[in-house]
């Protein structure tokens, strides 16, 4: 169920001014859109527009809100394998797992997570075959040495990354790959802030539009309503993606044609900074990193200074 859109999260995860320096690392976890399908990753013009942060990418490819949440430490996972214990230093099968973290349905590649299983530092391995209805995933795990220690059902892994970044100023960019479905995305998005440090330094992005949800369509209204809720929700924390502006355009070097211009009438991204009918091109990513930017010099979280 969808929290009160009235209830901006600063009253649930006050967001006050701090004596704390900002984090000078950003962690930038979502989907394709993160990955940067289409061109340039924002993460990685980012970190060319902030030099003085270290910016790594999480994005995975078709990912649904819940495995990108699992994979920055807002859930627990748990899970279950072949025989309740490593077997020496081979793979085991894991038979349950409570998030599919790193899962999706846009490839088979062969995907790791390094983390922890009762203290003994481990892989995760996910692979796949098939395609769409008839894809079938595995999961397995791997101890980095040879080790018999006991795996009870339902033990949590703990993944690195989380740790490694979880004091990191965070880019949450979730939901796209659930639409229509936006019930408990805004739960999942606290689970998220809920895990950071306090102070807390997150962003939270809003939902892109395809080139299908223009002005006047059940798609557009679902989509602004909920990026309206976000909006309440996390006040000066949310970036909208709402479709560039003329200064935008003309920062990133593109001068829009008429069918540009006709698509942003319509208030969505025009075709000139896309690569297909919902993924960005090169510009369209350096208008959400300088978007970004922008927001974190306006919360004065811009380190200017050396590493």
């Amino acid at each position: 169920m969808l929290l009160d859109s009235c209830q901006v999260l600063d009253d649930v995860f006050p967001n006050k001014p701090s004596s704390v320096p900002p984090p000078t690392q950003i962690a930038c976890w979502g989907d394709s859109l993160t990955f940067g399908k289409g061109g340039t990753p924002y993460p990685t013009v980012l970190a060319n527009e902030l030099p003085n942060y270290t910016v790594k990418n999480f994005g995975i490819d078709g990912q649904v809100s819940r495995a990108i949440v699992a994979r920055q430490g807002g859930i627990p996972v748990t899970l279950s394998v072949e025989g309740n214990a490593f077997n020496g230093a081979g793979a085991i099968k894991v038979t349950k797992l409570s998030t599919q973290l790193l899962s999706t349905v846009a490839n088979n590649l062969t995907m790791t997570l390094k983390g922890r299983v009762n203290e003994v530092p481990c892989t995760l391995t996910r692979t796949a075959k098939g395609g769409g209805e008839a894809q079938v995933e595995s999961y397995t795990l791997t101890p980095a040495e040879a080790s018999t220690v006991s795996v009870p059902a339902d033990s949590v892994f703990i993944s690195d990354d989380a740790v490694a970044y979880q004091s990191a100023l965070q880019v949450l960019w979730l939901g796209r790959n659930d639409v229509p479905d936006f019930d408990g995305i805004v739960n999942l998005i606290d689970n998220c802030i809920n895990y950071l440090p306090n102070p807390k330094f997150y962003l939270v992005l809003g939902i892109l539009m395809s080139n299908q949800e223009t002005k006047g369509t059940a798609g557009y209204k679902q989509i602004s309503d909920f990026n309206a809720l976000l909006q309440r929700r996390y006040g000066s924390n949310f970036v909208p993606m709402t479709p560039p502006t003329a200064d935008e355009l003309k920062a990133v070097g593109y001068t829009p044609t008429a069918q540009d211009q006709a698509q942003l009438a319509q208030d969505i991204f025009p075709a000139g900074v896309r690569s297909d009918y919902l993924h960005l091109n090169s510009l369209g990513y350096q208008i959400i990193a300088r978007r970004i930017k922008d927001k974190l010099v306006a919360k004065n979280w811009y380190v200017q200074q050396a590493k």
